[in-house]
């Protein structure tokens, strides 16, 4: 078939192909194809993408850019994409040109990586990027298609840049695996290849309000967070026989209305909120959701260093952060308390920590805020409720067979002595 039968009648072209090597041919579709492709479409084509990068930015110093920002950069495959770019704006078709943040999504991206074994962490100080899941670049490029702006370039990108040791280090505990040691550029520059360095040269910290104003765009995965969790879960399924992101999309769209919060009351041990955290990690792909672990008490003082940079926060901060960010939307908030028993710290301090919190809110909250409690470790109505007690029968019978061992043994169960009536119920019932 003819290249001018294969596009006759087409309304819509999509051009992923990468950069040419060499000067004259730095987009390869315009080189071969240029005129048979303005023959063949000029009477029918309505939109053409051209997928681009963020990296035609350069440097930016740390300051956040938008699609009016000068373009310029060190690295030569970006600067052939900035010539590709301008050759398919200047072509006459009705093309629409997308800089791509960092993509991530199934099989692909820091996720992979950590499940290979082969991922790094490597600290740059100031060096902050952009990433985007393979859904969200789907949905804007739809929502571009559907309404065409010929001319016009969007930043295809998330709400939240963030320093690659630190995204690593997320993916590595929401996997349950070790954390790499952080590595300095220079100790980690020695193993690199060309490639993997270029994309160290430049920070890019790129604004996305065009594609939410102009597109009506809602991203799926706003952050990385949610986007991580929601790649680990399709691959979970994936691996099982079990469909993938048809079932994920409903979940973690409604997800992005509330926020589902694991909380204790806290301590200064660093090694107390990794396991909270962990805790967080699982029941997130559990329940398909973000759980964002807290602490009443103390959590925010531990150095993030012996967090792997990731700072814990106290549960008033969580709150505070969740009513500045849902703007004046409405919202629901469940906390999922990791308590044996109702404790001061529940029945007094939580409602005054939402009471204060409420008050300050910056800006004054004029929209609904919905708030569910759930029970306590242990349902202190059911004098049966034996599930944490058989969590740890399942401890002791990993150190020690009560079948099969001679002499008297001893177990001792011990916590944190309280005057709480209400925590001793609960004991006493475990």
């Amino acid at each position: 078939m003819s290249i001018h039968n294969a596009l006759n009648g087409v309304t819509h072209i999509l051009i992923s192909v990468p950069t040419g090597h060499s000067e004259g041919e730095e987009d390869p579709v315009l080189f071969v194809l240029r005129e048979p492709l303005l023959r063949a479409t000029k009477d029918s084509v309505q939109w053409v993408g051209y997928l681009s990068t963020i990296g035609v930015y350069g440097e930016t110093n740390g300051v956040e850019v938008d699609e009016s920002a000068p373009v310029g950069s060190s690295v030569r495959r970006c600067q052939l994409r900035i010539k590709a770019e301008r050759l398919w704006l200047d072509s006459g078709l009705p093309t629409h040109v997308f800089r791509i943040a960092g993509i991530y999504g199934p099989h692909r991206g820091t996720i992979a990586r950590v499940r290979a074994g082969t991922a790094t962490r490597i600290h740059i100080p100031g060096r902050k990027f952009n990433r985007i899941h393979v859904d969200d670049i789907v949905t804007i490029l739809l929502a571009s298609a559907a309404r065409p702006n010929p001319g016009r370039i969007y930043n295809v990108c998330d709400d939240e840049p963030a320093p690659a040791d630190k995204v690593t280090a997320y993916a590595c505990e929401l996997l349950n695996e070790r954390v790499p040691p952080r590595l300095s550029w220079e100790e980690a520059e020695k193993t690199m290849s060309a490639m993997v360095k270029s994309f160290y040269a430049e920070s890019k910290i790129c604004a996305n309000h065009r594609i939410k104003e102009e597109l009506d765009v809602k991203l799926i995965y706003p952050t990385y967070r949610e986007g991580f969790l929601a790649q680990v879960v399709e691959e979970d399924r994936l691996t099982k026989g079990e469909s993938g992101s048809d079932v994920l999309f409903p979940i973690i769209g409604e997800a992005s209305k509330q926020l589902v919060v694991l909380v204790n009351f806290g301590s200064l041990q660093a090694e107390a909120y990794l396991d909270l955290r962990q805790i967080g990690f699982q029941l997130s792909r559990l329940i398909c959701q973000p759980v964002v672990p807290c602490s009443f008490h103390f959590s925010n003082r531990i150095d993030s260093g012996k967090l792997h940079d990731l700072e814990a926060k106290t549960f008033d901060m969580v709150l505070s952060d969740h009513l500045a960010c849902r703007g004046q939307k409405a919202s629901d908030i469940v906390i999922l308390p990791l308590f044996f028993g109702k404790s001061c710290t529940l029945t007094e301090s939580l409602p005054e920590t939402i009471e204060r919190v409420w008050a300050v809110a910056v800006p004054v909250p004029s929209v609904p805020l919905t708030i569910r409690v759930g029970t306590c470790l242990v349902d202190q109505e059911d004098a049966n409720d034996d599930r944490i007690a058989q969590i740890l029968m399942e401890r002791i019978q990993a150190v020690v067979d009560l079948n099969t061992v001679s002499g008297d043994v001893s177990i001792l169960v011990v916590d944190n002595d309280t005057p709480n009536q209400d925590v001793q119920k609960a004991r006493e019932i475990v």
